[in-house]
């Protein structure tokens, strides 16, 4: 009852209160600025050729470090391909590293076989005629994403590969067109200022 009574016995001015408010700015501030400064993973699926991959990148300011990656759903645990399996098992195990900006690519399921490039393909031929079935089956089903990192933040997501590959066709460039085109364009720079 006592200490009830002291608290309200104190006299609050005006410079009490623009104290404790500055404090409070001080540390909200400082938050910010922490959490704008650090890394921060986001995840998503791609179409790269013909398979999907679980895309891992890096959209913050700094490097995630021991990144610990649990990828877990129907489509991971009854994957036609037991590599693709024991790559996601391998990755609960072993934390890796990604750089601010970069990207990391984790195969989930072929979509289909190019048979035009039958040595790119060639463990998963075997298995050709279950992949249209297997993709059909599983496209919809649930996804679910863990990840640590820096020993401090983490990130949960839970998707289906359709959900981020509708029905409309959907490329990715790979690097060596993206060069091109960056050269194309910086060629396009230097006739416009001549």
């Amino acid at each position: 009852m006592s200490s009830m009574f002291c608290c309200c016995s104190i006299e609050w001015d005006s410079n009490s209160i623009m104290a404790i408010l500055t404090f409070i700015a001080l540390c909200v501030n400082i938050y910010l600025i922490i959490d704008e400064r650090r890394p921060r993973l986001q995840f998503g699926i791609v179409k790269i050729g013909q398979a999907f991959y679980l895309k891992v990148k890096n959209v913050g300011t700094r490097t995630a470090r021991n990144v610990k990656l649990v990828v877990e759903g129907e489509p991971v645990e009854h994957s036609l391909f037991p590599k693709i399996r024991d790559s996601f098992q391998f990755l609960k195990e072993h934390p890796f590293y990604v750089e601010a900006g970069a990207e990391k690519f984790f195969c989930i399921c072929p979509d289909k076989l190019n048979h035009k490039k039958i040595d790119e393909c060639g463990p998963w031929l075997e298995k050709d005629a279950e992949i249209p079935q297997w993709t059909e089956k599983y496209h919809n089903k649930d996804i679910h994403i863990k990840a640590t990192y820096n020993c401090w933040f983490s990130e949960e997501e839970k998707f289906s590969v359709r959900g981020f590959i509708s029905l409309a066709a959907y490329r990715v460039k790979d690097p060596t067109e993206r060069v091109v085109e960056s050269i194309s364009n910086i060629n396009e720079t230097l006739k416009g200022k001549k």
